[in-house]
């Protein structure tokens, strides 16, 4: 999908991507934000052609790709630093100066398409480092609630560590109750208590 607001500055750019075998495709006007053009068309690479990207087009390009993720490519007259970087921040996988020739369309098409897939699967894999740790905090809290509860019995029945255990087991298993939520109304009843 190419986005430009000027579809006459994309004339060579369209001829370019069309001798390297790719079918272009256009939002259904100009005035579609990119978000929905995006959802509306499911292109493979999502390129956008400007003379420099502004604080907008990124936001929107950011928008565009948060929901339904696309590699992004962008055609760009302008080489400043910062621009690059700020384009790299939000998600860009290509940042291309235009004039590019037909025969190096597919390599930068395709290497903005493997860079998107290895971010995603970094960012696949970051996440699933998110859930596993806050699995591994979650049985963490709930086994010091148990060893909370577990103290609080062996100090109310005088029985020691292993007992109290086999004790809370024995309950839970008998109430189908969680060792934690048991542990949870431990605490709690010795707390009203005190």
């Amino acid at each position: 999908m190419l986005s430009d607001r000027q579809k006459d500055r994309s004339d060579g750019l369209i001829r370019n991507l069309t001798a390297a075998g790719c079918d272009v495709v256009y939002p259904r006007s100009s005035s579609d934000s990119l978000q929905e053009a995006v959802a509306e068309c499911r292109p493979d690479v999502v390129i956008i052609e400007q003379d420099a990207p502004g604080r907008d087009t990124l936001e929107s390009m950011q928008r565009a790709t948060e929901h339904i993720p696309h590699p992004v490519v962008m055609y760009v007259d302008d080489s400043a630093h910062e621009s690059i970087r700020k384009a790299i921040q939000v998600g860009v996988a290509a940042y291309v100066f235009k004039d590019l020739g037909p025969e190096r369309v597919r390599p930068v098409l395709d290497i903005a398409i493997a860079r998107f897939e290895e971010h995603q699967r970094l960012m696949d894999e970051a996440q699933d480092l998110r859930d596993e740790l806050g699995r591994a905090r979650h049985s963490l809290a709930e086994r010091r609630l148990v060893e909370q509860a577990k103290g609080i019995v062996m100090r109310e029945y005088r029985v020691d560590e292993d007992r109290a255990y086999d004790l809370l087991r024995q309950i839970s298993q008998d109430r189908n109750v969680a060792m934690g939520d048991l542990a949870r109304l431990v605490i709690r009843n010795h707390e009203r208590k005190a």
